[in-house]
């Protein structure tokens, strides 16, 4: 337990963080080639509602972090042809591969409430210390 007088009781693990960054990776990985082959698990992963998302998540072996909320979003496929943000021969003629400047991933951060004067370097400091300003150490 967590001594309640030590000021940086609260800090997030760096090497936690770095371990959770490293399995959200091929976790990304599953859940893309799950919703590849079924329809149903696409329907799940792209759900509105937190707790579909996080079962989708738990389904390719990863618990999303206390903290995270994760959207993804069904491909838009009007907009990915004319963006060419499929995966298809490349100009060049180098062969198969996606283009890569057209992929886009949106991370939304929600700006902490700002404390009084007095405390905000102490809170910009414990803000970094929780993991929070990195979207995938979010524990």
């Amino acid at each position: 337990m967590a001594d309640p007088n030590d000021p940086f009781a609260h800090d997030e693990d760096p090497i936690e963080g770095l371990r959770e960054h490293l399995n959200w990776q091929p976790a990304w990985l599953r859940a893309i080639a799950m919703a590849w082959q079924c329809k149903e698990y696409e329907e799940r992963l792209c759900s509105d509602d937190d707790a579909v998302v996080r079962k989708a998540f738990q389904d390719v072996n990863y618990v999303l972090p206390k903290g995270l909320k994760i959207r993804v979003k069904h491909p838009d496929v009007a907009k990915t042809e004319e963006l060419n943000m499929v995966y298809s021969e490349l100009e060049d003629g180098s062969g198969y591969g996606w283009h890569r400047d057209a992929l886009t991933t949106e991370v939304i951060f929600r700006l902490p409430q700002r404390p009084q004067e007095s405390h905000q370097a102490y809170a910009l400091a414990d803000y970094l210390a929780s993991g929070r300003s990195y979207p995938f150490t979010c524990c």
